[in-house]
């Protein structure tokens, strides 16, 4: 599981986010992490399902809570695996300024080791 910092996330990530939920038909306002593609022009495309509740047999629960105070035992949670991926140079062409500035915040992290 990775572990969670009150950093807000680049500018840029944040922008490509928005943009993603903008154009897509889902209604979840999450924020998945976003996948750079090198050499890629790839537009930002959102991907995955959404966590949930299933059985042992690989039923969705649609309502966890109501199965809890019964101790079915059999529900498991399956994590999240909704992402968004999006080429490095569309990013670069859309969001040239942010772009420069992930960059070097890439960099200068680099160099700082964290």
């Amino acid at each position: 599981m990775q572990k969670r910092t009150t950093e807000r996330p680049p500018e840029l990530i944040r922008a490509i986010r928005r943009y993603a939920r903008e154009h897509s038909t889902s209604t979840r306002h999450d924020n998945p992490p976003v996948k750079i593609l090198p050499d890629s022009g790839q537009e930002p495309a959102l991907s995955g399902n959404v966590g949930h509740y299933e059985t042992a047999g690989g039923t969705w629960i649609n309502h966890p809570a109501a199965y809890g105070k019964k101790g079915w035992n059999n529900m498991r949670y399956i994590r999240s695996s909704r992402g968004i991926t999006v080429g490095d140079r569309w990013a670069e062409q859309h969001y040239g300024e942010l772009w420069g500035k992930y960059v070097a915040h890439l960099v200068a992290k680099a160099l700082t080791g964290n």
